[in-house]
C-alpha cells in the first residue's frame, strides 16, 4: 500500500516509472503462479518435458521479478520475452497448436515495443521476432496432436490461453496510456510555465483571467500588478544571477502570501500578475499590501548595508462589464502612481477614480 501511495503522490515522470515497475512486477508474480499451476497440471498428465521446462521457466520468471522490483524494466522485459519464446516452442511442439501456448507471443510482441531504452527501429524488430515465431510454430508443428490424459479439456485450456495472454496486452495498453498522458502534461507544463520562476507565464495567465471572467457563475475577481523596483540598477550593480535570485526570491513570497485558488504568473520581465478569484478590492488591496511587506522584510541585496529590495503593485477589481484588456490596463495605471508616487506602495484603482494608497511603513 505504502508503494501505491508514493505511486499516486509523485511527479509525473516518476509516476510513469513506478507505474512500470509495478506492472512488471504483477506480470512477473502472475507469471510465477502461471507455471507452478502449470507445473503440477503437466506432472498429472506426465508431460515430462514440460515438467522441466516448467522448473526453467519458474527460475526465469522468479529473476525477472527480483530484476523488476529493482528497477530493471528493459532487463525484466528482455528476459521474459525470451521465457516466452522458450516455453511456448515446447508447449506447441509437446502438445500442439491446440492448446493454444502459442498466443503469448502476441502479447509480447506488443510488449517488446514498450521498451523505450532501444530505438523504435530495434523494439520494431524484436516484435517483429516474436510475430514470426508464431508463424513458424504452424509451420513446424502444424500436425502435432495432442497425446495426455483429459484430451476433451483442451478446447478450454485453448481459451484459458488466450484470456490469459491478453493481460500482458491489457497491461502494455495501460502503460503505453500512461506515458502518452505523462508526455503531454510536461508538454503542457511547458507550454504554460515559466522556465526560470516555475510560475504561470503570460499566455496562460491570459486565457486563465478569461475563462474566469466568462463563467456564468462569476464571482468577485481582482488582479493584482506587481513590479520589482529598480531591478534594472540589481542587474547592472550585481548581476543577472542576483538579479534572477531576486526574482525567485520574490516569487516564493508572493506565492506564500495567496491563496492555492489565486494565480501568480510572470507578466514580463520582473513584472508578476495574480489574478484573485472571488476576492474583492479590499481582499485584494490586503493580499498587496502583505505581499509588499514581505518584500521589503524579507529579500535583501548582497552590499554591505544589506539593502531592502521592494516592489511596487497596483490593484484593481475586475468589473464584470470590462474587458481584460480594460481592467489590465487600469491595474497597469495603478502601478504606474504606485512607481511614481516614490515605489514600494500599493495603489488601486476603484470605479472611475483613483482612491488611497498604501505607504511603505518604516
Amino acid at each position: 500500500m505504502k508503494f501505491l501511495e508514493q505511486l499516486f503522490t509523485s511527479k509525473p515522470d516518476d509516476r510513469v516509472q513506478g507505474l512500470k515497475i509495478l506492472i512488471v512486477s504483477f506480470i512477473c508474480s502472475f507469471g510465477l503462479v502461471i507455471h507452478m499451476l502449470l507445473l503440477f497440471i503437466f506432472a498429472h498428465i506426465g508431460a515430462t518435458t514440460l515438467v522441466y521446462a516448467n522448473v526453467v521457466s519458474i527460475l526465469v520468471w522468479g529473476v525477472a521479478l527480483v530484476i523488476g522490483l529493482r528497477g530493471g524494466f528493459p532487463t525484466a522485459i528482455g528476459i521474459i520475452c525470451l521465457e516466452v519464446v522458450f516455453h511456448s516452442a515446447v508447449a506447441v511442439r509437446e502438445l500442439g497448436l491446440a492448446a493454444g501456448f502459442q498466443h503469448y507471443l502476441w502479447a509480447m510482441a506488443v510488449l517488446a515495443l514498450l521498451n523505450t531504452n532501444v530505438s523504435l527501429w530495434k523494439a520494431l524488430a524484436f516484435s517483429a521476432v516474436f510475430v514470426l515465431d508464431f508463424a513458424l510454430l504452424y509451420l513446424l508443428y502444424p500436425d502435432v496432436s495432442y497425446q495426455y490424459a483429459f484430451a476433451g479439456a483442451i478446447p478450454v485450456v485453448h481459451t484459458v490461453n488466450v484470456l490469459i495472454a491478453g493481460v500482458p496486452l491489457l497491461l502494455s495498453g495501460v502503460v503505453y496510456r500512461a506515458m502518452h498522458d505523462n508526455q503531454v502534461l510536461h508538454l503542457s507544463e511547458l507550454a504554460s510555465r515559466d522556465a526560470m520562476t516555475g510560475i504561470y507565464n503570460r499566455r496562460f495567465s491570459m486565457e486563465t483571467a478569461e475563462r474566469l471572467h466568462m463563467r456564468p457563475d462569476r464571482q468577485e475577481l481582482s488582479l493584482v500588478l506587481i513590479d520589482i523596483d529598480k531591478f534594472k540598477q540589481i542587474n547592472d550593480s550585481f548581476g543577472h544571477p542576483q538579479g534572477d535570485e531576486v526574482i525567485r526570491h520574490v516569487v516564493q513570497l508572493i506565492r506564500a502570501m495567496v491563496r492555492k485558488s489565486d494565480l501568480v504568473s510572470r507578466w514580463g520581465g520582473e513584472e508578476f500578475l495574480v489574478i484573485l478569484p472571488g476576492a474583492t478590492l479590499d481582499s485584494a488591496r490586503s493580499v498587496a499590501e502583505a505581499i509588499r511587506r514581505a518584500v521589503e522584510d524579507q529579500v535583501c541585496l548582497p552590499d554591505e548595508a544589506r539593502s531592502p529590495v521592494t516592489v511596487s503593485l497596483g490593484v484593481v477589481n475586475w468589473r464584470p462589464e470590462q474587458s481584460f484588456q480594460e481592467a489590465f490596463q487600469l491595474v497597469d495605471e495603478a502601478l504606474y502612481r504606485s512607481k511614481s508616487n516614490g515605489r514600494n506602495q500599493v495603489t488601486h484603482h476603484e470605479t472611475e477614480q483613483d482612491v488611497g494608497e498604501f505607504r511603505a511603513a518604516s
